[in-house]
Formats: structure tokens, C-alpha cells, sequence
């Protein structure tokens, strides 16, 4: 075939001749379409800007040219801060969409946007369409991933106060994280005896409190 697209075959009538010469009649028509061309990634769909901490899934969906049979489990690499982990194959075959997931794991840790690595893995594995053209793997056109952060730092806290036991007036106490946190309230202190209040913090890391 010369290019992709319907293609039929016939024998006319009167094509060849008898011993009497007598010509042939038209013959049965074949039609069948070629495909030639190998399914080529169109898009990338990644997930929503946010910060995914652990346990949370990143969902891609890779889109081809035109729908892809997958046999065996292919991957997607995802650059997370310096290491490379692998979206695992979850669905999809025989459409032009398929789709990949990775569930953040403890440790993970990227606070200026994953990455995706330049092309799928088949691992073993088989990607094609209905003609059998191997499925291209380079990935093309992926959504921007500068937004998607994944933070499983667990902050820690200590806390400290000036005051020399024992005291006979309220005192000053200091709660000292190691990084930026929010929600927290005087009413979170396990406290035996004693009130707090006037919980104050001018940068969300340093947290003083007076305790009566």
C-alpha cells in the first residue's frame, strides 16, 4: 500500500482470456484498510497542582494517537527531588488512554514540582495497535508539574522556658518546630495542673505561650 487508509482489490472483467477466447468475468472485490503508521503519544495529563504528602496517589494518563493493546505491566518514571520512582501501569488497554499511578511513599520528598522522565518503560511488555505498529514511547506534550510538591517531612517540636523550678508566678513557655506548621493551638499542649494561653508566633516555627 502507498499510504495509510482503505485499500480494495479486484480482477476486471475481461482481464485474460480462455482458449476461445473468451474473456473472464469481474471478480469479488477485497477491501481492507492499511496502517502503516505507529501510535505516537499525543498528551500527558498529570495531576493536580498540591502538595501530596504520604500515602497520597500521583495519576497520569498518557493519550496516543489511537488505541493501544497492552500487554505486561509498563511504567512511568517520576523524578521525585534527586530519585527516579515508577508509576505503575493501572488500566486502559485497548483505548488511546492509559494510565499510570505512583502512591507517595515516607521519605519522598520534592518541594519544587516532580518530574516525568522521557519515556514509557514496557518491561518486558508489549504496546500496539490493531495492525501490530509498536506503540512510540517517547512521551510528548505533558501538562507542567511545577505545582505538584510532595512533602513527607514529619516536623518535630521542642519545647523550652527561662523559668527555674520551682516558680510562684506564671511562666513564659517556647515551642521551637523545625519547619513551618499551621493548626496549632494552646489547646493542643497535654498539660497536667496548669492553663495556657496568649499562644503567639510571628513566623509559624517559634510558638511562645504563657502558662498559668
Amino acid at each position: 500500500p502507498a499510504a495509510d487508509g482503505a485499500v480494495s482489490i479486484q480482477v476486471p472483467a475481461g482481464a485474460a482470456v480462455n482458449i476461445g477466447a473468451n474473456g473472464n468475468t469481474a471478480s469479488n472485490t477485497l477491501s481492507l484498510t492499511y496502517d502503516g503508521t505507529a501510535p505516537a503519544v499525543t498528551s500527558v495529563n498529570v495531576p493536580a497542582d498540591g502538595i501530596y504528602n504520604n500515602g497520597k496517589v500521583l495519576s497520569f494518563t498518557v493519550h496516543y494517537s489511537e488505541n493501544v493493546t497492552v500487554s505486561g505491566t509498563p511504567s512511568l518514571d517520576v523524578v521525585i527531588g534527586t530519585a527516579t520512582q515508577q508509576a505503575v501501569y493501572t488500566g486502559g488497554s485497548g483505548t488511546n488512554a492509559l494510565t499510570f499511578s505512583y502512591t507517595v511513599q515516607n521519605g519522598d520528598m520534592d518541594m519544587d514540582g516532580i518530574a516525568l522522565g522521557t519515556a514509557l518503560a514496557l518491561n518486558g511488555g508489549t504496546a500496539k495497535d490493531a495492525a501490530g505498529n509498536n506503540a512510540l514511547l517517547t512521551l510528548a506534550n505533558a501538562g507542567s508539574t511545577a505545582g505538584v510538591l510532595v512533602n513527607t517531612a514529619t516536623p518535630g517540636v521542642a519545647i523550652s522556658t527561662a523559668a527555674v523550678s520551682p516558680v510562684n508566678q506564671p511562666f513564659t513557655v517556647t515551642a521551637t518546630f523545625t519547619e513551618a506548621v499551621t493548626g496549632f493551638t494552646a489547646g493542643d499542649m497535654a498539660i497536667t495542673n496548669t492553663t495556657v494561653s496568649n499562644l503567639q508566633s510571628a513566623d509559624n516555627i517559634t510558638y511562645t505561650m504563657l502558662v498559668t
